[in-house]
Order: C-alpha cells, then sequence, then structure tokens
C-alpha cells in the first residue's frame, strides 16, 4: 500500500482523491472543512471509483446505513480501531524468532 496524500480536511481529500485517483481513501466522518459524509455523497453523485472507510468517534445508525448506501466500503468506530490496535500490539508481543515456524515446523 503506497500513502499518496494526507489531508487536514475535507475540501483537501476531495481534491487529492480527484488529482491521484487512489484505489482507496480513510476519511473522518467530521474532519474539518467538508465531513466524510459530505465526501461519500460527492463521490457516489461523480461516479469516483474510491473505495472508502470511514473512521469516527460515534456514529447513529442512519448514519451507517446512509454511508452504505453510499458505497462506503466500511465503517470503524474509535472503540473498533482500539481493540484492533490493542489485539496487534498484543500478537506482535507474542513474536519472536523462536515463535515463527510454520505449522509443519511445530
Amino acid at each position: 500500500m503506497t500513502v499518496v496524500a494526507r489531508c487536514t480536511n475535507g475540501h483537501e481529500a476531495l481534491a487529492a482523491i480527484t488529482r491521484h485517483r487512489p484505489d482507496g481513501a480513510v476519511l473522518d466522518l467530521t474532519m474539518p472543512g467538508r465531513s466524510g459524509m459530505d465526501l461519500l455523497h460527492e463521490l457516489h453523485a461523480t461516479h469516483t471509483p474510491v473505495g472508502v472507510v470511514l473512521l469516527t468517534a460515534r456514529i447513529e445508525h442512519e448514519q451507517v446505513l446512509e454511508a452504505l448506501k453510499l458505497g462506503v466500503a466500511a465503517v470503524l468506530t474509535a472503540h473498533e480501531i482500539e481493540v484492533v490496535r490493542m489485539a496487534a500490539t498484543a500478537s506482535a508481543t507474542k513474536r519472536s524468532p523462536t515463535n515463527c515456524r510454520s505449522p509443519r515446523e511445530r
């Protein structure tokens, strides 16, 4: 995966998506300028082919349904992101050279 742009607001994100035509974009539901939901509407209306992962601290059920209708690939809340981060950290700390054997070697 290659990161082609890091943006601080929705206007920059839309410009970057338009310019770079990435396969995917990670958008914050409440980013400044234009929200992630605003960008989803714009991308849907212009038939821009980009997979969007929407991040948010909180989201209402109706917003999830709206995002799904607009073609969002995934919606992740801050809690879910923290759980994944903790699991990845725990998994990484369990690994060591002696634990990195194929199932046939065990």
